[in-house]
């Protein structure tokens, strides 16, 4: 019995091992059969920045959160789902896409600038208005009195100080401006542009000074004050001309003592010395120039003419002791045309005597004297008796005519022939005469 019980055992530890098994494999198919899982995609739009990676997302699960993209000039704010942000918290049940918000980036502004500075009506010296330039410098003439400063800040800036734009008046020389622009609602990163106006000085010169008819003994010169002057005793009046370097500037004449001023005359000098002063004002501003007048004595002998002209004024003739040259002039053009005048006489006469025919009755004359002269008888050469030339070359024998012996005569004299200046004389007046 025992045995029995020992081979039950023994099969049925056997046979249950191997039972378990097949029931194990027959019903291991229907465990591993997995079912159908559905998936959703997440697409980023990253709105003009880097790329992101879509992700595809089971679904009732959540959404891995990106690396944040990038985008020049701008920061990544969130994304947004449908408008609204979103979390990467909700489980995702469909398709779906989210976009990037960006916020811009806002440029570190480094100061305030203006955007137009000017002086109107005029140009700076630097030329066109640059905003990074902060110095400017002008000029004008010494007639401008006021100028006008105009200036306008750029978007982002407002101007601080504003004291020294619009309607400004101008000192004669410098005259400086300050513009101070400050940032939009804060008063750091100012920036000062300053203009620099110079007005010239008013003209208070002269631009000449003469007293008619007589001569400074000093040169004139705009910047030299004070002047002396002599003239006659018979001189009790003399005429002042003054002309300033400015149409702005005005001319006053006075005198002391008892000189008298009408305009520009200066009348009842006396004996001595006479001092007058011409003042030149522009704005304002005065220069003084003084002429000392000195009437000589009735034996002392002045000076008559000015050597130093005003604009317009002819100067004139003199030479440098004040003597009139016109005198010295006349006298050199009479002799001139006198010298020509006997010059073409002397030619005229020589030319009529040149071409006068020889008188015939003093030939005749002459003629008849020669026969009274005895003298050895020569015959007669006729037409055929004349050798040829080359004969007449060869013979010294033959007597030469007057003309050449008196020549011969006269070399072997060396005497020059004695002119009868009568007969030149003579030629003239019959020059004279036959033109009338």
């Amino acid at each position: 019995m025992k045995r029995f019980v020992l081979l039950i055992l023994l099969c049925s530890s056997i046979f249950l091992p191997i039972n378990a098994f097949a029931e194990e494999v027959s019903t291991t198919p229907e465990e591993t059969e997995t079912p159908e899982v559905t998936t959703y995609t997440v697409t980023f739009d990253s709105d003009g920045g880097s790329t992101v990676e879509s992700q595809t997302i089971e679904e009732g699960k959540t959404v891995a959160r990106p690396s944040s993209p990038t985008k020049e000039g701008f920061t990544f704010k969130e994304w947004q789902l449908d408008g609204k942000s979103y979390t990467f918290l909700e489980p995702v049940t469909t398709n779906i896409t989210l976009k990037a918000v960006w916020e811009e980036n806002t440029p570190e502004i480094a100061s305030s600038y203006l955007s137009h500075l000017a002086v109107k009506d005029y140009t700076f010296n630097e030329g066109t208005f640059d905003k990074e330039r902060t110095k400017y410098t002008l000029t004008v003439p010494s007639d401008v009195s006021q100028i006008t400063i105009e200036a306008t800040p750029d978007e982002n800036s407002v101007i601080f100080k504003q004291d020294d734009l619009g309607n400004k008046k101008l000192n004669y020389g410098s005259n400086t401006f300050t513009i101070i622009t400050a940032l939009s609602g804060s008063n750091d990163k100012t920036k000062t542009y300053t203009i620099t106006v110079t007005r010239e000085k008013a003209d208070i010169t002269l631009a000449s000074l003469r007293i008619v008819g007589h001569i400074f003994k000093e040169t004139f010169q705009s910047d030299l004050y004070h002047y002396s002057v002599e003239v006659p005793f018979d001189v009790e009046e003399v005429e002042v001309q003054a002309v300033a370097s400015s149409h702005l500037a005005s001319i006053e004449i006075t005198g002391e003592d008892d000189v008298i001023i009408d305009g520009s005359k200066v009348s009842n000098l006396v004996v001595g010395d006479n001092t007058i002063t011409i003042t030149v004002s522009n704005d304002g501003n005065r220069q003084v120039y003084s002429v000392t007048i000195t009437r000589l004595k009735e034996e002392e002998k002045g000076n008559t003419t000015s050597a130093i002209e005003s604009e317009g004024v002819t100067p004139s003739l003199r030479d440098d002791d004040g003597t009139d040259v016109r005198n010295y002039l006349l006298l050199m053009i009479g002799t001139f045309l006198a010298i020509v005048m006997v010059g073409l006489g002397i030619y005229f006469f020589i030319k009529s005597k040149e071409k006068k025919p020889k008188v015939k009755p003093k030939r005749e004359e002459q003629v008849s004297k020669e026969e009274k002269v005895p003298q050895t008888t020569e015959p007669v050469v006729t037409q055929e008796e004349i050798p040829p030339l080359e004969e007449v070359k060869e013979e010294s024998s033959i007597e030469q005519p007057p003309v050449v012996e008196i020549l011969e005569d006269l070399e072997d004299t060396k005497e020059a022939p004695v002119i009868d200046h009568s007969d030149i004389l003579d030629g003239i007046e019959s020059l004279f005469d036959d033109d009338n």
